[in-house]
Parts: C-alpha cells; sequence; structure tokens
C-alpha cells in the first residue's frame, strides 16, 4: 500500500477496479492453469475471505483484507520514476529470466526464485 501510495503522490494514480462476481470464475479457471498464491488470495477476498492466512507453506501469513481484491492502476512513467524500482531495474531485460537474474544481482529474491524452488 506504501508503494500504490508513493506512485500516486508522485501522479501516477489511475484509480482502483476490483474482481467482481460475474469474474470469479474465470479468473479461477485462469488461476489453475498459472497457480500462485496471489491469485488464490485475491480470489478468497473477493469472496470474503479475511484475516491472517497462512502462506509460503505456513513460513509466512498475510493479513487478507477485501483490499487484496483489487487492481491498483498507474501510469507507468510515474511509477518507474517513484515507486517502481524494481522495473527500473529490469527496463533492458530480454526475457523474465533475465529480468530474475538482474534482480537477484540486487540481492532481491522473486516469486519466480520462491515458485521455481517448490518445482524441483
Amino acid at each position: 500500500m506504501a508503494r500504490i501510495a508513493e506512485v500516486a503522490a508522485a501522479g501516477g494514480g489511475r484509480g482502483a477496479i476490483g474482481l467482481e462476481p460475474a469474474l470469479l470464475d474465470r479468473v479461477e479457471r485462469a488461476a489453475q492453469d498459472v497457480p500462485t498464491e496471489a491469485s488464490a488470495l485475491a480470489l478468497q477476498a473477493a469472496r470474503g475471505r479475511t484475516g491472517d492466512v497462512p502462506i509460503r507453506n505456513g513460513r509466512r501469513t498475510v493479513d487478507l483484507s477485501p483490499v487484496a481484491a483489487l487492481a491498483f492502476g498507474f501510469d507507468v512513467a510515474a511509477a518507474i520514476g517513484s515507486a517502481a524500482r524494481c522495473a527500473d531495474a529490469v527496463r533492458g531485460a530480454d526475457s523474465l529470466q533475465h529480468a530474475n537474474e538482474l534482480l537477484g544481482a540486487l540481492g532481491i529474491r522473486t516469486e519466480l526464485d520462491y515458485e521455481t524452488e517448490l518445482d524441483d
């Protein structure tokens, strides 16, 4: 939320939209093809679940709220100039793997690192 506020303060906020009930089944089918904790949590939040939810095989928890069912829009240039330091760091990447390597070189562990380790 702090990063979203930072982008908004830089004039880059473009509003938010929620997961409408009519879209939940479509999002759930897509999440079955590309399963991530983030998409599962957004669906749970859209369906009314709140409170502490364990993630990462119980190693962490997230405080789930209705906000998790929102998608925030922003101006890309404003985001890169303010809160999106990671986006700026991978600006020249030619692939997802290259972007991940650039972030790793900065000491940033990504969700891709975590998901890849789960597959191993």
